[in-house]
């Protein structure tokens, strides 16, 4: 009888966690030279949408995920190609274009959208909320391929069963490959307590804080350039009126040259948060965008006396 023998399966080789990160570091600094130079030709566009600049960051980063990830450009962006990994599915094959694109939003919504949300006091609980949940999603992701030995999975592979192998796609099955369902539960908690701390941690930290920023809700019609948005910084005082120290003005438009715009807003806002300006407030006018991986800003300090204050307690 003759022996027939077997050769034994090879066993997939995963990315490690500091490769991936590796090939992250790559592929984000290539998105901030892109939005470099994309805010070099597009400033004042990019400045106008405000807070949905952001948005633009987000699609940006999912197309370039998206896209370069998929079967149709080679599944590897150009980090991964630089550190030899390919994306693929359970079967070892190379991620379809839907797939790519799941895996890219589940990737760049936590990234792009956490922290987004300034420390204010009278930010409201959904925006705490959404904060909080971004960022339990990202350090869950995080957590998932740093210690998801087994599969080294992130929670956007999860989400598109996707893996992430070193070399070309194989064709090899991945169902050997068995998570620690433990780890799910890990990353749940990292995910449900991130909204409850964002929540908690604003009036903690403003119960110990030192000073406060406050945004202003209501702003002056000053027509163009608009006024986006303002800040007001305060320190309490025990026993009388909070002591206002510096205003920050977010412009949509041009305008950093107008000190009558500094002038207007500071005084709305020393009026409206009944704070006490001693000898002088600092006002910064602020022009610029965030893509998120990319931004750019111009500002001009203005030095604004007390006696510009009429309603000064």
């Amino acid at each position: 009888m003759e022996d027939v023998s077997t050769a034994p399966t090879p066993r997939v080789s995963l990315a490690g966690f500091w490769r991936r990160i590796g090939a992250f570091a790559v592929d984000w600094v290539i998105l901030a030279l892109g939005g470099y130079v994309l805010g070099q030709l597009l400033f004042d566009q990019l400045a106008w949408l405000g807070g949905w600049d952001r948005l633009v960051g987000f699609v940006a980063a999912t197309l370039y995920f998206g896209l370069l990830d998929s079967g149709r450009f080679g599944a590897s962006t150009p980090g991964k190609r630089a550190l030899g990994l390919r994306v693929v599915d359970t079967a070892g094959r190379v991620v379809s274009l839907p797939k790519s694109f799941l895996r890219a939003v589940v990737l760049a919504a936590p990234i792009m959208f956490s922290g987004t949300i300034l420390v204010m006091s009278d930010a409201s609980y959904g925006e705490r909320a959404a904060s909080g949940l971004m960022g339990g999603l990202a350090i869950a992701s995080l957590y998932m391929v740093a210690f998801n030995r087994s599969t080294r999975q992130g929670l956007h592979d999860l989400a598109s069963g996707a893996f992430v192998v070193r070399g070309r796609a194989s064709r090899q099955a991945m169902s050997g490959l068995t998570l620690w369902r433990a780890h799910l539960g890990i990353a749940a908690i990292f995910v449900v307590i991130g909204v409850p701390i964002s929540m908690a941690g604003y009036p903690v930290y403003f119960a110990f804080a030192p000073s406060a920023w406050s945004q202003a809700t209501l702003l002056p019609s000053l027509g163009p350039p608009l006024v986006r948005a303002a800040w007001i910084r305060w320190t309490p005082v025990e026993g009388s009126p909070r002591t206002c120290t510096s205003v920050t003005v977010s412009l949509r438009g041009t305008g950093l040259d107008d000190e009558n715009i500094a002038r207007k807003v500071a005084q709305g806002l020393v009026l409206r948060f009944h704070c006490h300006v001693d000898t002088n407030l600092a006002v910064r006018m602020v022009y610029g965008f965030d893509l998120g991986f990319a931004g750019g800003h111009r500002f001009r300090d203005y030095v604004i006396d007390a006696d510009q204050f009429p309603h000064n307690p």
